[in-house]
């Protein structure tokens, strides 16, 4: 998933709930840059302090969802 399409420039926390933390590695974008570009493709996440963002799923979210994260994740790359 996630991990494997960003292992570049972004660690992600091994999730062990819903929620999934994301640090965007040095020299990336900022957890702030993220959050919109994420946001101006649609997928809607939140920062947590000053280096990490969070994605969040919930019983709405499908697998289809999922998929459409990860490819704009991977344009962000």
């Amino acid at each position: 998933g996630l991990r494997d399409r960003c292992a570049a420039w972004l660690d992600v926390d091994q999730p062990q709930t819903n929620v999934v933390l994301l640090r965007p590695k040095s020299g990336g974008l900022t957890p702030e840059a993220l959050v919109r570009a994420a946001r101006d493709h649609g997928v809607l996440l939140s920062t947590l302090g000053r280096d990490r963002a969070r994605a969040v799923t919930h019983l709405g979210i499908d697998d289809a969802a999922i998929d459409r994260t990860l490819a704009v994740f991977a344009r962000l790359a």
